[in-house]
């Protein structure tokens, strides 16, 4: 199962690991969704939450059943060959989907032995559009059944900040169930203390919530580096991030042209 990536062995030398917050393999340091529950980040604008969070886990997961926020298709385009090819049944969620279209594809995916569920919203006015669609009876539905499904979920909620304004009752199911592992992207602190006075009037609400922040924006940490806290132990630490070279071809192992060979025909 993956987990979230915080840099490579070498980049931290000096991180010591005291327990099982923080994991490990032959090259990287990971924050271990096995033992958390909760996480927000907060990352502001153009600190490419997509790139360093959501889309190495997203790719990186086999296992879990998969739901995420996809607010311009890119990822759905992205990624979704690659779960085909991985055995997922992929699915989407659309504004423009009747209720009946959206029930029978949450229907489809309750025995599924695993699934990507896209909760697509298109370029535009994304506050309207999210609104009008937290707000549908379909919600509900939706974790009712899929609460029923035998595997663990992955949730990445992008843009979460949008959901404080809506009725959100169906994040009770969310919250409730213990088998879900849910990642909320905020942009700033004060969203997250707005998130915690909603987390805070929601009864079944006892998850553990830890939280991770970008240094390109918080100029204690530095660039380039992540802070993870565990809140409930406030307890902090920093690590240096990836590269993007480092982290697109050898992390997720994308194809690099080999740019230095030219065949020059004459």
């Amino acid at each position: 199962m993956s987990n979230i990536l915080l840099g490579s062995i070498n980049d931290n030398k000096n991180f010591n690991i005291e327990n099982n917050e923080i994991i490990k393999d032959d090259k990287y340091l990971y924050l271990n969704l096995e033992n958390e529950k909760d996480v927000v980040c907060l990352f502001p604008t153009r600190t490419a939450f997509s790139e360093r969070i959501l889309m190495p886990l997203l790719r990186k997961e086999t296992k879990r059943n998969i739901i995420v926020t996809d607010f311009r298709g890119w990822i759905t385009h992205d990624s979704c060959l690659e779960k085909l090819k991985q055995g997922y049944i992929i699915a989407e969620l659309r504004v423009d989907q009747s209720l009946e279209e959206k029930k029978e594809i949450i229907e489809t995916l309750k025995n599924a032995k695993k699934y990507v569920l896209y909760l697509r919203f298109e370029i535009g006015n994304i506050e309207n559009k999210i609104s009008k669609f937290v707000n549908d009876p379909i919600f509900e539905f939706l974790f009712e059944k899929l609460n029923k499904n035998k595997n663990e979920t992955l949730i990445i909620l992008d843009e979460f900040q949008v959901f404080f304004e809506t009725k959100i009752n169906f994040l009770s199911d969310l919250f409730f169930y213990e088998k879900n592992r849910t990642i909320y992207r905020l942009q700033d602190i004060t969203q997250f203390e707005r998130f915690k006075e909603i987390k805070d009037n929601i009864p079944y609400f006892k998850n553990k919530i830890s939280l991770i922040e970008i240094g390109d924006a918080i100029k204690e940490i530095g660039y380039n580096r992540i802070r993870y806290t565990n809140l409930l132990e406030e307890k902090s630490y920093i690590f240096d991030f990836l590269e993007s070279d480092e982290l697109k071809y050898e992390y997720l192992g994308e194809y690099r042209e080999n740019k230095s060979l030219e065949i020059i025909w004459k």
